[in-house]
């Protein structure tokens, strides 16, 4: 068949695969792997392609079945389309043609496919032994499974989370990768397996990396041929529904099974692992199952490009003129396409936003530099396609051709050696400044704390927030009533102490030393009179006891003969001389002998030990002559000091009360110790605050000259000396540069918070802040400066540190 033949009376290929479906018809390529949708216009003219009828009748038979007669070309130009996608014939040997090799990478940097292997034949044989997975029984049995693992999962959250937290451990991780690979495989297969049920072929499975997201993927586009669209969604749920029933099975064998053990902790995995994964993959924003899911349901193929390309349609004509005339679409898919362009919109330029300024964070962080080119490097080319559009002037292009032309004018050795030999250059000769930087807060040089020295109400505040003010200058003043009263009172008793003092320094009146003698006098008068009636009561006790004595000697004389005569008696009257009368008589006389000598010796004890009826109380007199003498020592002492005046330590005592509520009433008033600025926010608003004893009321900072304390990782401080020049910039003031010299350097590091930098050391600078425009707690980023090395010492220090310490462990 001729050239002229085949334009004249166009073929459609008979090789391609269609689905006629509602309101549509899918054309697949077997050999390319495209999808094509047609509308019902679109599938009548592909439909009259036969090879035989040229394009004019199947023009003429498009205005018979819809109506009207097509524009002129337009029939033409669709044939054109068609045969640039290469949908028809183009000469005999069309079957034979070999099909496209396949490539196993495709994508850009934020839609990146790589390709493993072929699953069809894989599915082919296993695809009937999961037979029963598709039957309603499965169906009922693994939804059973879900509500009981979602219901035990909100019951039992609170153990979940706390057993999650003690899985955190470096052996799991490796662990969790495996399962999470094992589920992200069964999930893809679900899909491969559901597309050969409905009678589908999968050709192709692997790895993508969707806006820096990893995730797996399964190609089931042999799905788009399904006429049944709940075919196509079956298709497309089948994976997230699998890892759901797993996710639930994961949750049940954690609850059956003992805390602590493999089974419960690779459950929990799998529970994490799964909600993390369907957390992502049913997010209809970006290009997984939940966005294929919603496509579908919709019934909108290609919803994302389609909905962003509308709305670039409807911001480019509010900002400049329409461009040619489309076909609009019907007012469902508007609202629907506005709708998901928007959040599909901001989702991707948030997350992508955040990706970006964590990643160029953390590189420009902790390596500087070099870490600012990767990240650089990483940006132009996620963003490649957009610059080249931006940079396609034709003067870039002549110089970008000229540059290849050059560059391929030379052999490949040659090519080699200039880059070598200008690399090694660069590397070893040319001198390059060692720089270590680190973050940096701002710290005032010198600082005064405005405390209050006593208790009391802040009555007055006579400075603002930022006023600059002198050493000594008086800032604050305490409500002083309670401090006043107490000094007055202590004046006058000192003032009554001063009298009292004057007083006795002109010495006692004639008065009181007559007083104090007659009071003398008195004292011993009564002295003596109770001197002289003890020794008369001890005189009457010696005379009274010397005749008690005799009285007892007496009555022992008397007993005695008593005694004689009863025995005398006893034996007259044994003999019968004597009455019995006689006796008695003379055994009463004995008897009452006995009593008269008692008598006689308890006289002598009762006038040994004093009576007090007869001589008086000798240990009360006693008592009183001594009393008498105290008395009068204690006169001769008033004298004595009436006559010697005030002592000079009271005087002191009372001066030193003076000077002690003196201070207090100063203390009252507070004053800078410094010169500097306020700080304190809202100054004036302490007025009425009782404030006790040191608590603190302003502060006052001196910023004429700042310290800077810079965070040095430990790794970097081995190059850090003092002296060397620093140079710092603010957040706040990012287009000046503030220098300055290391004035010191930790002795110890501290541990910071950020846990990928370990532990810092802190490295003092001052810095010159003459209009005070660094401030304190600002932050920014310091520089210091480490002296020159060879450019390949400063790029492979890190990588040499490595080597000396950490692989030199390892032996």
């Amino acid at each position: 068949m001729s050239t002229a033949v085949t334009q004249e009376l166009p073929k459609l290929r008979s090789d391609l695969v269609i689905s006629r479906q509602a309101g549509a018809v899918v054309l697949k390529d077997p050999t390319t792997g495209r999808f094509f949708r047609f509308g019902e216009a679109e599938h009548f003219i592909t439909s009259q392609l036969d090879g035989t009828t040229p394009i004019a009748v199947v023009r003429q038979r498009a205005g018979e079945e819809f109506g009207s007669l097509p524009e002129p070309g337009m029939v033409e130009g669709f044939v054109g389309s068609l045969r640039r996608l290469g949908l028809l014939e183009a000469d005999d040997a069309a079957f034979e043609r070999p099909a496209a090799p396949r490539r196993h990478t495709r994508g850009g940097p934020l839609y990146l496919r790589f390709s493993a292997f072929d699953p069809d034949r894989l599915l082919d044989r296993l695809v009937d032994k999961v037979a029963f997975c598709f039957t309603p029984a499965f169906l009922v049995f693994s939804a059973a499974v879900i509500v009981l693992g979602f219901g035990i999962s909100v019951a039992e959250w609170g153990h979940i989370t706390r057993d999650l937290k003690r899985l955190w451990r470096v052996e799991m991780l490796l662990v969790a990768w495996l399962i999470t690979f094992m589920v992200s495989a069964a999930h893809e297969f679900a899909h491969g397996f559901t597309c050969k049920r409905f009678g589908g072929h999968v050709h192709e499975i692997g790895f993508m990396l969707i806006y820096v997201q990893p995730a797996f993927y399964c190609n089931v586009s042999d799905a788009w041929l399904f006429a049944e669209k709940s075919k196509r969604l079956w298709v497309t749920i089948s994976g997230p529904y699998l890892e759901i029933f797993l996710w639930a099975l994961a949750v049940i064998i954690w609850r059956v099974t003992e805390p602590g053990t493999w089974p419960s902790a690779v459950a929990l995995v799998v529970v994490a692992a799964s909600a993390f994964r369907l957390f992502i993959n049913l997010n209809p924003l970006i290009k997984l199952d939940g966005y294929y899911l919603l496509s579908d349901a919709l019934g909108i193929h290609n919803l994302r490009a389609r909905a962003f390309g509308y709305v670039k349609r409807r911001l480019s004509a509010l900002v400049a003129s329409p461009g040619p005339a489309r076909e609009e679409p019907t007012t469902r898919e508007q609202r629907v396409y506005l709708a998901y362009g928007l959040l599909a919109g901001g989702y991707s330029a948030w997350l992508l936003s955040w990706v970006a300024l964590m990643v160029g964070d953390w590189l420009t962080q902790r390596y500087q530099g070099a870490g600012a080119f990767v990240y650089a490097g990483l940006l132009g080319l996620a963003f490649q396609n957009p610059l080249l559009r931006a940079t396609a002037t034709p003067r870039l292009r002549a110089w970008r051709e000229r540059v290849n032309a050059r560059w391929k004018s030379l052999n490949g050795p040659m090519r080699a050696l200039l880059l070598l030999g200008l690399s090694l250059a660069v590397l070893f000769l040319v001198p390059w400044q060692l720089t270590v930087s680190g973050d940096f807060s701002v710290a005032p040089r010198h600082n005064a704390d405005v405390r209050a020295e006593v208790d009391g109400i802040i009555a007055q505040v006579y400075v603002d927030e930022g006023q600059r003010v002198a050493a000594g200058e008086l800032i604050v003043r305490l409500v002083d009533r309670d401090y006043r009263a107490e000094l007055r009172a202590v004046g006058a008793q000192i003032d009554e102490t001063f009298a009292r003092l004057n007083m006795l320094r002109a010495g006692p009146r004639a008065e009181e030393l007559r007083l104090a003698r007659q009071n003398i006098e008195t004292a011993e008068t009564r002295h003596e009179y109770a001197r002289r009636r003890y020794e008369e009561a001890e005189r009457m006790q010696t005379a009274r006891l010397a005749k008690a004595m005799a009285d007892v000697a007496t009555a022992q004389e008397r007993l005695r003969y008593a005694r004689n005569d009863l025995e005398r008696f006893h034996a007259l009257f044994a003999a019968q001389l004597i009455a019995r009368r006689t006796l008695d008589e003379s055994q009463e006389l004995a008897g009452v002998r006995e009593k008269e000598l008692a008598a006689a010796r308890a006289e002598v004890d009762a006038v040994s030990v004093g009576d007090l009826a007869s001589t008086g109380d000798l240990a009360g007199f006693r008592k009183e002559m001594a009393v008498a003498q105290k008395e009068a020592e204690e006169a001769g002492g008033r004298l004595r000091l009436l006559a010697a005046g005030s002592r000079p330590e009271e005087i002191e005592g009372a001066e030193a009360v003076l000077a002690r509520l003196a201070s207090q009433r100063n203390h009252l008033e507070d004053q800078s110790a410094v010169p500097g600025v306020v700080t304190t926010p809202k100054p004036r608003e302490k007025i009425g605050q009782y404030v006790k004893k040191g608590d603190l009321i302003l502060e006052v900072h001196e910023f004429q000259t700042v310290r800077a304390e810079i965070a040095i990782p430990e790794r970097e401080i081995g190059d850090v000396k003092v002296g060397q020049a620093v140079v710092v910039k603010a957040r706040a003031y990012p287009e000046r540069a503030f220098p300055g010299r290391v004035t010191a350097i930790a002795p110890a590091a501290i541990k910071e918070e950020e846990g990928w930098r370990g532990k810092v050391f802190r490295v003092t600078t001052t810095l010159e802040n003459p209009d005070l425009v660094l401030r304190s707690e600002m932050t920014g980023t310091a520089k210091i400066y480490c002296g020159e090395r060879r450019l390949f010492d400063v790029l492979t220090r890190r990588l040499a540190r490595y080597l000396r310490v950490e692989f030199w462990s390892w032996w």
